[in-house]
């Protein structure tokens, strides 16, 4: 099959190219910028956006199934426009295409901008006239990484207090959105969660522990609308596929 990666050499996206080239598909990836170590032989790569219509056509035409895994934080309304410029695009294409896209777990709970776009995104798609496949996921390893990290220049890890995680492994998520390549991908949106939940100071203590840091744990509250979401819980969950490759560091 014809496959189109969005957001083809970002965290997930890069990783969903390799595994369908690995698939025998011919893979093409549109992304924003050129990945900082190159793409295996066999995967094409086209520099532009999916708010560019041009270069959607051009990326989109004859694909199979389109993986949008675009990501931007910073900039959360160009999801909702990146997956309208997507869907016009196929339409106006007249081809039988389907849409993969990734969304968080209970991000319709949320009114933080970010999980809102994120939302939105998949909504488009779920209600365009073709066909398409969500993965709704917890939050990934690399997060707490992030979040451990952040303080490194004040000597100190910060724990989020009253706040657990069920983070998943990367390549885990990436293995499970490219089931959607088979004969009969899923049609209804599925979850993927970690193999267990760790509250964020055993989270803590385990990156400390695995990396050798002497930096002190401290907790801290989140702050803002995304501190009120962990802190709720709508980051759990005991439904949906289990990944299995615990938080590593």
């Amino acid at each position: 099959m014809r496959v189109t990666v969005l957001g083809g050499t970002g965290r997930i996206g890069r990783r969903v190219a390799i595994r369908a080239a690995e698939m025998g598909h011919h893979v093409t990836v549109l992304a924003r910028h050129e990945p900082r170590e190159a793409l295996p032989k066999g995967i094409g790569m086209m520099s532009g956006s999916s708010s560019n219509r041009a270069e959607l056509r051009t990326a989109l035409a004859g694909a199979h199934v389109v993986f949008d895994l675009t990501d931007a934080v910073k900039h959360p309304q160009r999801l909702v426009a990146g997956a309208r410029a997507v869907t016009d695009t196929i339409e106006s294409l007249g081809q039988t295409t389907h849409v993969v896209v990734l969304s968080i777990l209970n991000a319709d709970t949320s009114n933080w901008s970010y999980y809102a776009a994120k939302e939105a995104q998949a909504d488009v798609y779920t209600r365009a006239s073709f066909p398409s496949s969500v993965l709704i996921c917890t939050q990934f390893h690399s997060f707490l990484d992030m979040i451990f990290s952040r303080a490194r220049g004040l000597g100190v890890i910060l724990a989020p207090s009253g706040t657990s995680f069920q983070s998943v492994d990367e390549d885990e998520v990436a293995d499970e959105l490219c089931t959607a390549l088979s004969p009969d991908p899923r049609a209804a949106p599925w979850v993927m969660r970690g193999p267990e939940t760790l509250t964020g100071r055993e989270a803590a203590e385990r990156f400390k522990r695995t990396t050798r840091s002497r930096r002190m744990i401290v907790g801290f509250r989140l702050p803002g609308k995304i501190g009120a979401f962990f802190r709720t819980g709508f980051n759990l969950t005991s439904e949906g596929k289990r990944g299995y490759r615990l938080y590593r560091p």
